[in-house]
């Protein structure tokens, strides 16, 4: 039997529009915009958030809380 090769998104982040993305690898800003990360996969459509710059999540370190459609790291 073939089993399927899933991927582990390893990073969480909200762009500056407010839509929160999953990534395999580690993305880096450029123009105001995340990129990089291979395979963005878009999570969910949050609110706008002022603080975007910020919420880059590294899964296997960190936690997230995401309220009001605004994503929030919170240290373990």
């Amino acid at each position: 039997m073939s089993k399927f090769d899933i991927p582990r998104f390893r990073y969480l982040l909200q762009d500056s529009d407010g839509d929160v993305w999953f990534c395999l690898e580690l993305p880096y800003m450029k123009d105001d915009e995340w990129v990089g990360g291979r395979q963005f996969v878009l999570a969910y459509c949050g609110e706008e958030n002022p603080n975007w710059r910020d919420t880059l999540i590294d899964l296997d370190v960190d936690d997230y809380d995401f309220e009001d459609g605004i994503l929030r790291r919170i240290e373990k």
